[in-house]
């Protein structure tokens, strides 16, 4: 969402200034044998800074977040800066196949890079390579939980409040990354398009706060309790509300 970005001089330089830090104070604790593993997009910068400062070691770098598509990274002012940057890594890993296509489409199309078969990019007068290493659940151990869960209080009383009503069920942090308004408009579709479902249906979404002291996550979360408002003005019978909107957290096995 561009609508939401915000670009200043200052806080770039900033978060060079963090990422150069870092760097200064990993330094002196490396060894020569050693490999550096960065994650997240707060230090894309960080191998940059560590090769400047001299540094040879193998270092890879895992994105935790998608990489935008061409046309949207182009918005942002330094994105060459950060994308070269990037390439100070030996290795670079993304969530998905589609990440790693936009990353290569930056590198082919505006960085006038090489990209192998292979995934090997030579970009930026570096050679480093890329790929997708999705990141999954731990499936056995929720499937044990949920086993586990049948008959607890929780469970039956959730059963008990539905009655023979399917169940949608959203778990998210309240971050305007997740898509969590088109969700509640999604579900208004279903109801409008498809008005057998009316009655026969709980959309349960479940918002832990998140970042309450910024006032873009406030926003969101007063759009979406809207949100949820309408559909419940709108559809909600004496005996069904549509959308169970809960703005707190949970434990895991809940």
């Amino acid at each position: 969402r561009l609508d939401l970005a915000e670009f200043a001089q200052r806080t770039w330089a900033g978060y060079q200034r963090v990422n150069a830090l870092f760097a200064h104070r990993l330094q002196p604790m490396l060894r020569d044998s050693d490999t550096i593993w960065v994650h997240d997009y707060h230090f894309t910068m960080l191998a940059d800074s560590l090769r400047s400062a001299g540094c040879r070691q193998k270092m890879g770098f895992f994105l935790h977040i998608p990489w935008p598509a061409l046309e949207v990274l182009l918005a942002l002012p330094m994105h060459r800066q950060i994308v070269k940057a990037l390439c100070a890594y030996d290795l670079v890993g993304f969530q998905t196949q589609e990440d790693l296509l936009c990353f290569q489409d930056y590198i082919r199309r505006e960085a006038r890079g090489d990209i192998g078969k292979d995934g090997v990019i030579k970009a930026f007068g570096r050679t480093l390579y890329a790929a997708a290493f999705p990141i999954g659940i731990d499936t056995e151990l929720f499937a044990k939980m949920a086993a586990e869960s049948e008959g607890s209080k929780q469970v039956t009383r959730l059963e008990e409040s539905l009655g023979k009503r399917a169940l949608i069920i959203g778990v998210d942090r309240l971050d305007y990354s997740k898509g969590l308004i088109k969700r509640v408009e999604a579900f208004e579709h279903l109801l409008t398009a498809y008005p057998d479902n009316r009655g026969k249906v709980v959309f349960l979404q479940i918002n832990p706060p998140s970042r309450s002291d910024v006032s873009d996550y406030v926003d969101i979360r007063h759009e979406l309790e809207a949100a949820a408002g309408h559909v419940n003005g709108m559809f909600a019978e004496y005996d069904w509300v549509p959308i169970r909107y809960l703005n707190k957290s949970f434990s895991r096995r809940a």
